[in-house]
């Protein structure tokens, strides 16, 4: 039997992950006295090979904002990510990029 991809629900599923780490982003912006609409200039990109993670949001245009260097943006809004979204099993901040590691259960659903 010919291995099959549904490479629609594959798509489903990454825009449903951008969305809610977006929905999260914003939920961290207002949090922190920001407007949410800043979340619309992070980018959320595949991690290089190079680097632990499954996914990566470039934290540079939030460093501006929240007056803090790369790597403290990246920490603030890994830590308030892990805790609002239940599928993120840790984070690491190389420089102004956030990687993002999901968990088993992430990838078992």
């Amino acid at each position: 039997m010919p291995f099959c991809v549904n490479f629609a629900a594959i798509l489903d599923s990454a825009m449903n992950v951008e969305r809610e780490i977006r929905d999260a982003l914003c939920r961290f912006l207002e949090k922190n006295g920001f407007s949410s609409e800043t979340a619309d200039t992070v980018q959320i990109q595949e991690t290089r090979r190079e680097f632990s993670g499954d996914i990566t949001l470039v934290v540079f245009p939030l460093v501006k904002i929240l007056r803090k260097s790369p790597e403290e943006s990246g920490k603030m809004i890994g830590d308030f990510l892990r805790e609002e979204i239940s599928w993120i099993s840790g984070y690491n901040t190389v420089k102004g990029f956030l990687n993002i590691e999901f968990s088993i259960d992430f990838w078992v659903e």
